[in-house]
């Protein structure tokens, strides 16, 4: 039987500020009177009743008529919560109901499980990534610390320093050997070159001396 309008749109308007829930009247003696589900995400309008759970619907409805009375009905599955309500309508002579049919994603869900896993695994790599940037910043730190006593010791030449064990910073450590070597043997020269010219100004002076006398 065709959905008569007046229905269709009573359910329709009633519907339409709840997301997710379809509904509609149903009638003992005939079946499905109006099917409504404004709130459909597919594509077009979605008028056909859901054949998987008809007899569930069927089933509920049935039970509200005859009791008199609003009837819940409740299905957990893995992933989701089915719910089903109906209510009689006010003429419960008529042998009619209005209901309604909603589904809730529950955290058991797979998809949340592997969502929830993957966010938990991505806070531990995290955590893990921060705590060693933390002890590489902690060593860096105190070898630096290491090279900048080595090098306020204010002796004349640069102390020869220690390698640290950080690569990048031994770059820095052997450059600064390397430099303080340079320096060391630039003034030994430079000393020795003094030497030999106050030793030449002594053996002229004697000379002239000599001569002198």
């Amino acid at each position: 039987m065709a959905a008569q309008p007046d229905y269709l749109s009573s359910a329709t308007r009633a519907l339409e500020p709840f997301a997710g829930v379809e509904g509609g009247i149903w009638k003992v003696s005939t079946g499905s009177l109006a099917y409504a589900f404004p709130s459909y995400e597919g594509s077009g309008q979605k008028t056909d009743l859901p054949q998987a759970e008809e007899p569930t619907i069927r089933q509920v409805v049935e039970t509200a008529i005859i009791s008199r009375r609003q009837v819940e009905w409740k299905r957990d599955a893995r992933s989701q919560i089915l719910l089903i309500q109906a209510c009689p309508l006010a003429d419960g002579d008529a042998g009619m109901a209005a209901w309604t049919m909603t589904r809730v994603v529950t955290v058991a869900g797979r998809p949340f499980l592997l969502a929830t896993t993957g966010l938990a695994f991505l806070l531990i790599v995290l955590l893990g990534s921060a705590a060693l940037l933390a002890r590489v910043l902690w060593r860096w730190s105190q070898r630096l610390r290491t090279v900048e006593s080595a090098l306020a010791t204010g002796a004349e030449d640069l102390p020869v320093l220690q390698l640290t064990g950080q690569r990048d910073l031994d770059r820095i450590v052997k450059a600064i050997n390397g430099a303080g070597s340079k320096a060391l043997e630039s003034r030994r020269r430079t000393e020795s070159l003094q030497q030999r010219i106050a030793e030449s100004e002594l053996g002229e002076e004697l000379f002239d001396r000599v001569k002198v006398g």
